[in-house]
């Protein structure tokens, strides 16, 4: 199967951002992810049991860190956090977690 450049780089960027966000996330996946990455550098197709693991563990990602966004966002407790909001201030994510799922599916999920 031939795929277009576009489409090649499109699921370079997202097995390699899968990767990272696994990684990040310390899941038991990320051998799926590293395999993911290293079979789309390499030109070959990846096995669609590891497209779909890799899927599944970034929707997974992305539900926890919704639901420790969420439990974050609750009463504001203790002396430091009601004196300063400088230690409230998280890092601004470079991409959100949807956008990459969004990008995953796109490359892997969907069809040409």
């Amino acid at each position: 199967m031939v795929i277009s450049p576009a489409k090649r780089s499109l699921r370079l960027r997202a097995s390699a951002e899968a990767f990272e966000i696994l990684r990040e996330s310390k899941s038991a996946r990320i051998s799926n992810a590293e395999l993911l990455k290293h079979s789309v550098r390499s030109d070959h197709e990846p096995h669609p049991r590891v497209v779909r693991e890799v899927h599944a563990a970034l929707v997974e990602a992305r539900a926890a860190r919704k639901a420790k966004e969420d439990e974050d966002t609750g009463p504001i407790t203790g002396p430091i956090k009601k004196i300063s909001g400088v230690f409230l201030r998280r890092p601004d994510p470079v991409a959100s977690l949807d956008e990459i799922v969004k990008r995953f599916e796109k490359a892997f999920v969907e069809p040409d």
